[in-house]
Formats: structure tokens, sequence, C-alpha cells
């Protein structure tokens, strides 16, 4: 993706220490955008669809009709309707986790089309397809509002598919998250070590530092499951009640990970400032 640089002779000058704290400012910026990146996918991850976004556009004109005379023609409306919308978002979904920074290549697999999601991108689509060509060809009125009950109890696609998407992106985020805090946290032990050595009080930055890892230590072991323990939820789990359980103990996971990691955050931060006072 960028432009190749022509290759030149160059003279490294020597590594100082504000050399370093910039580097290291640089890291803790992109720790930043790693975490925004995280808060913005959990608090997406709720089960409620947005009626602002275009991916979720309510079909009230067809529901409207339906209402005031339940016909064939006006129920066949609403369920083309509300499949139609359904994939939109699984659309809009693919894409975004296609283009996704955070997401790792296994999680994408198994969003869009791997065995271990029972309710991937293909399948939820494949299945919406064959259920809007039923509902074209129906020509009786109680067997279309049977189908149009099966649009949201068999294809949980705001109920789990889209909060699913967005809890996996963010316990991939957050995990990322962590091996910057990691490594960072070796840079500053590396700063701490070379102003204790040249008489500085590193008292509250040694302890702050230790601070920063258990902070990143417990947000990555909230982190790490969340993937896992959401794949593989299907509509029926959802429908029984545990599936919903699931999302919400992930959704717990991923608030206090992103509590844990700007907290962790701000520790580096601080040390920063200690070390160039």
């Amino acid at each position: 993706m960028s432009k190749k640089m022509p290759i030149t002779t160059i003279t490294a000058p020597a590594t100082t220490a504000p050399t370093r704290t910039r580097r290291i400012l640089l890291s803790l910026a992109g720790v930043g955008l790693v975490l925004a990146a995280t808060v913005g996918t959990a608090a997406a991850a709720s089960p409620a669809p947005n009626a602002g976004a275009p991916d979720h556009k309510f079909c009230v004109t067809e529901w409207a009709a339906a209402v005031a005379s339940r016909t064939v023609d006006t129920l066949r409306a609403v369920g083309d309707c509300e499949i139609d919308r359904r994939i939109a978002t699984l659309t809009d979904l693919n894409t975004r986790t296609t283009d996704s920074k955070a997401l790792t290549d296994t999680h994408k697999a198994q969003l869009q089309h791997s065995g271990p999601n029972p309710v991937n991108y293909d399948a939820e689509k494949a299945g919406l397809l064959a259920l809007k060509a039923k509902i074209d060809g129906e020509t009786d009125a109680q067997a279309l509002r049977a189908d149009i009950e099966q649009i949201a109890t068999e294809f949980r696609v705001y109920l789990l598919v889209v909060p699913k998407t967005h809890l996996t992106s963010a316990g991939d985020a957050g995990a990322l998250a962590v091996t910057k805090l990691n490594e960072m946290a070796v840079k500053l032990q590396g700063l701490i070590d070379k102003a204790a050595g040249a008489g500085k009080d590193v008292t509250q930055a040694t302890a702050l530092l230790a601070d920063l890892k258990s902070k990143t230590s417990q947000a990555g072991a909230l982190v790490a499951p969340i993937a896992g323990s959401v794949m593989p939820i299907s509509a029926s789990d959802v429908n029984a009640g545990p599936g919903k359980t699931a999302i919400e103990n992930a959704r717990t996971a991923a608030r206090q990970a992103q509590d844990l990691l700007k907290a962790a955050r701000a520790d580096a931060r601080q040390i920063i400032d200690l070390l160039k006072a």
C-alpha cells in the first residue's frame, strides 16, 4: 500500500533520551487510536438497532399498510422490506469486517463465512434470500404472516450478528492495545533505569509502571476469551436465553477492559511527564 522509497545510505544519529521519549509518545498516540476503536466497537455492540443508521431503516410505510389492510400484497411488501434491510446490514458488516485493521484474519473469516460461527454473513444472507423467494411465491396471507415471523426469530441479525461482530472487533482491538502497552512498558522501564542511573528519584514512576503492567494484564485476561465466547452463539441460543447472557457478559468484559486500558495509558503518560520534569 505504501510507496517504496529510494534506498539511500545514511548515518543514523545516536539515540538520545529525548528521541526515545518522542518515540514512546508516538506509540502512546497509537494506543490512543486503538483504544478509540475499541470503545466505538463495544458501544456499537448494543442489541438495539439504531434507527438513524441507513442499514437499520425501519419498514414503517410497509408495516403501516399491512396494519391498515392485511392482504397478500401488503404482507409480502413487509417481508421483502424486512429481508432487504437485513441483507443491507450484512453487506455493510461484511465490508467493514474486510476493511478492519483490528480484526484478525481468522476472526474475519469466521464472521464472514466460517463454520464455527453459525450466523456468519454468508449463511445468513443465503437463508434470508431463500425465505424471500418463499415469501414472493406465497399466495396465502396466513402463511405469509408465519414467514414474516421467521425473519426475526430465525435470522437474529440485529440481536446477534451485529453485536457479535462489534464485540469480536472490540476483543481484537483490545488485544492489540495490550500488545502495544506491553511493548511500551519495556521502553518506559529503560527510561526509568536511565533516569535512576542519573540520580533522579524514580519511586513514583516505578509505582506507576507496576500499575500499568497490572492493568494491562487484567485487560488482556478480559479480552482474550471474548471472540471465542460469542462466535458459537446461534439464533436458537438467543431465542432460548443463554445466548443473550453470553453476549451481555462479553459486552461487560469489553467495557471493563476498555477502562483498564485507558487507565494504563494514563499511567504511561504520567510516567513520561515525571521523567521529563
